[in-house]
Order: structure tokens, then sequence, then C-alpha cells
């Protein structure tokens, strides 16, 4: 019998909810803490960038979320846009997704990284993925019955345009997992017939639950890594110099948008 996480008779309410969990860890009801976009950075040296590059503003130091906080601020000029460390993997990403949204968030850009297993892109290509096929465990509980999730097109159309100036930029699909040491090869083979060009831990995870939320949300990815194609070749880490200047841009890139 295939286990169902989201049962379709379950109108019940959870048993803790993200309210709660803030109002628990910031003593107060006033919810309203944050503007209603937000970055949030799926990969390390992100706050190197805004140390080195930008002037900041706090607007929360410790996110309350459930899974440990990170500091929330904003760029001098451009406060209509919240930026912080969205975590690491399916979980921790939902969890922030659910305490921005309580906070008052309405759009969300991913940015992040994924290790690709395809000839279409190379290391250091941008993706905008309009798809994500889901291998993760957490969108389970919010869907009884999905196979991929979809970012926001237009949304999707303006990144690209604007990334598209100084970067390849493609709109490939990928798959997210939570299973970083079962990514066979039978299984990146089933994942090329999809379309599909790489694999991340979060971005089907930011998709899912910002849909269910009715939250507008994209994702930009870098390749950082190329899988070989078969056991003949060895993986290695490909992305180190390229990452401040990929985080930079897409800095660069978001905040011209007139949200």
């Amino acid at each position: 019998k295939i286990m169902i996480w989201k049962l379709e008779t379950d109108n019940t309410e959870p048993v803790i909810t993200a309210k709660e969990s803030i109002k628990t860890c910031l003593g107060t009801d006033s919810l309203d803490l944050l503007p209603e976009n937000c970055v949030m950075f799926f990969c390390s040296g992100a706050f190197d960038v805004f140390k080195s590059e930008y002037f900041t503003n706090m607007l929360i130091k410790k996110l309350p979320r459930f899974l440990g906080g990170t500091p929330c601020f904003t760029i001098n000029g451009f406060e209509n846009i919240c930026f912080l460390d969205g975590g690491r993997g399916a979980t921790q990403a939902a969890d922030t997704i659910e305490t921005v949204y309580a906070l008052g968030v309405k759009k969300i850009i991913a940015v992040g990284m994924c290790g690709i297993y395809s000839d279409l892109v190379n290391i250091g290509d941008i993706i905008i993925p309009n798809k994500v096929y889901i291998e993760e465990g957490t969108s389970m509980h919010y869907y009884s019955r999905i196979e991929f999730s979809e970012s926001n097109s237009e949304l999707n159309k303006v990144l690209f345009n604007r990334l598209n100036k100084t970067n390849n930029v493609y709109n490939y699909p990928i798959v997210t997992t939570d299973a970083v040491f079962r990514e066979t090869y039978a299984k990146e083979q089933n994942w090329r017939e999809k379309g599909c060009i790489g694999v991340d831990m979060e971005s089907s995870t930011v998709l899912s639950i910002s849909n269910y939320l009715g939250v507008n949300a994209s994702v930009i990815l870098i390749a950082s890594d190329k899988h070989p194609l078969n056991s003949d070749d060895n993986w290695k880490w490909s992305l180190s110099k390229k990452r401040f200047q990929y985080i930079k841009q897409c800095i660069e890139s978001i905040i011209s948008i007139k949200f």
C-alpha cells in the first residue's frame, strides 16, 4: 500500500503554524514585518557579497523560523525587497517560505545552484526553470498528488530578460531531490528523458509551497558542477571563483526590477 502523506479528507489544522511559532519567538502579535518581495539564497557566499558591495539595513536579526534563524535585511534605496539565507534542503526551504509568508511576503525569488547531467548546458550557465520535478518529500505534505511544480511565468520572463544580457540563460526543467547519495545513473537518464538538465535540493519545494500559499515565485540557478554520464568518469566540484560574480549579478538584476 502506497503511503499518502496528505490525506484528501483531512480538514484539521496543523499542530503548529508559522504564525504561532513567530509569536512565540518574537513575543508579539505584530506579523507585518517584511516587505512583499523576498530574495532567498540557497548557496553560501551571499552574505560576503552584501558585506563588501552594499550598504544594508537589518530588518530582523534572526528570522523566527523553526529550523534556526538567519539575518534578514534590505539594501539602501531598495527597501521594498528583503534578502536572507533560505537554508539548505527542502525542509528548511519550506520552513523559510512559511515564515516569510506569515511576515508579509507575497513574492519570492530563490537563488541557488544545481548540478547538471546534460550536454545542453555548461558549468556557469544560468537556469531559470519553468518546471521542477519533485523527488523530495516535503511537497507531498502539501499536495496529495503532484509530479512537478511550476514557477510564475511573468516573473520568469522578467528575470530571463535581465540576466540574459550578460549570461547564457536557459528555461530547461530540473528535478529536486533530498537524497543526495541516491542520484544513480539510471535515475539521471530517466530525468533526461523528461527533459531535465539538472538537479538541486530546494527548487521544487520553493515553487510548490509558494503556489500552495498563493505566492508568486521563481528560481534562479547556476550550473555549479557536471555529473559524469557514466561510471567511467568521476564527479568533481567545478564552480568556485564564479560564485561571487554570479550572486552579485543576480542581486543587480533583481533590484533593477520595478516591483
